[in-house]
């Protein structure tokens, strides 16, 4: 029940994650979004982190609060969407955004716990497979069909969110028959006592602490990168925008898609740390394959590269958590990963596009390949298995 349960949870919420895609555009040309609200689209993704950590922080040590956790966060990210046929202003768009990125992480330390305490080792690995799977499948697949109604019918992109919200807030009612875990009870930890709680955490643990650092590492490479992108893609390539439609939804997810399973497999066979690095190793590759680009089909094939690379470290950095707290409860180790991804979206975006206004996309593509490198090298250390 667990597995059908998350498949189909991930499954009916991939059509409104796909449509989100289409959101800056829908803002730049529907909404007339200034362009301080475009920029702040784009920091919200990872900046709301620590919203998120403050959602995933009311499960540490409360198993009775998982259910509970996702019902409400399943309902509350899908609502303001319900409004999108009788709502124009792109406030109110990017503050939605906000709260659905905020309740999407938010709820990943509950998921990945009860599929810990659920499933096995292995098992778990090809159910998060399989449902990250269906949900880049919606992504390859709903923004082109959403893009030719939208094309044809004015405004119709209302009714998409609005329908793609009820899809996602369906799977609701299938949280309700998750097993409900015992009570217990115990001090009420406050945000304060679970920074320190993380601070403590990372300190006392070489191996997660090493993790964190490697994923700074990475993390910052792949989102110092991200102002840069855009213009190269348009200015350099000159790249028309269903060629970066095609890229970027199409060729992503199709790389995703077809390695998810791989990488289910390869993470039971290898130690967390060597399959972070291959993971790594990917990332510097995608830059570096944008830089000598000529043609649209360089850029498909860099991005599959891309999809590929991002299924291994979604599926790395989502079940990392159970992997590091064995027989514990790992929320913890999830929400410090969740709020390393805060950090770094405070950060990095924000100084690839000032580098940028000094440097133009080259050198922060190579900036972004340099970081992941430094990441691979981290990653590919010696390993001592009692860390873990």
């Amino acid at each position: 029940m667990v597995a059908i349960n998350y498949f189909i949870h991930r499954l009916t919420g991939g059509p409104l994650w796909a449509v989100l895609y289409l959101l800056p555009v829908i803002l730049y040309s529907d909404l007339h979004a200034t362009p301080f609200q475009l920029a702040l689209f784009f920091a919200l993704k990872p900046s709301v982190s620590f919203l998120s950590f403050y959602w995933g922080t009311k499960v540490h040590r409360r198993a009775d609060r998982l259910r509970g956790n996702l019902i409400w966060g399943n309902t509350l990210r899908y609502l303001p969407f319900l409004a999108s046929p009788w709502v124009e202003n792109a406030w109110f768009y990017l503050a939605a955004f906000a709260l659905y990125m905020t309740l999407w992480r938010g709820m990943v330390p509950a998921w990945m716990e009860i599929l810990k305490r659920h499933l096995p080792a292995g098992q778990r690995e090809r159910v998060f497979s399989r449902g990250s799977t269906a949900d880049y499948i919606s992504v390859a697949l709903v923004p082109v069909a959403a893009g030719f109604l939208m094309d044809d019918i004015a405004g119709s992109w209302r009714w998409v969110f609005f329908a793609t919200a009820l899809l996602g807030l369906s799977s609701t009612f299938l949280l309700l028959k998750l097993p409900v875990e015992p009570v217990q009870r115990g001090e009420r930890i406050s945000l304060t006592k679970s920074l320190q709680n993380a601070w403590e955490l990372v300190e006392r643990s070489p191996a997660f602490r090493r993790y964190q650092i490697a994923f700074m590492w990475g993390g910052a490479g792949l989102m110092v990168i991200q102002p840069a992108i855009p213009p190269f893609l348009l200015s350099t390539l000159h790249l028309s925008y269903t060629e970066i439609a095609v890229a970027i939804a199409f060729c992503k997810s199709l790389g995703y898609a077809i390695a998810s399973p791989l990488w289910s497999r390869i993470m039971g066979r290898i130690d967390l740390f060597r399959l972070c690095g291959a993971v790594t190793c990917l990332c510097v590759i995608f830059p570096l394959m944008l830089i000598p680009a000529q043609s649209p089909s360089w850029v498909y094939c860099a991005y599959f590269v891309y999809g590929v690379m991002q299924a291994g470290s979604e599926m790395s950095w989502n079940l990392s958590g159970p992997v590091f707290a064995q027989q514990g409860d790992s929320s913890l180790y999830t929400n410090v990963n969740i709020l390393a991804v805060g950090i770094r979206g405070l950060i990095f975006p924000f100084l690839g596009a000032f580098l940028l206004a000094w440097s133009g996309p080259i050198p922060i593509l190579i900036l972004g390949a340099g970081c992941c490198w430094m990441a691979s090298r981290l990653l590919f250390l010696p390993v001592r298995q009692s860390n873990l």
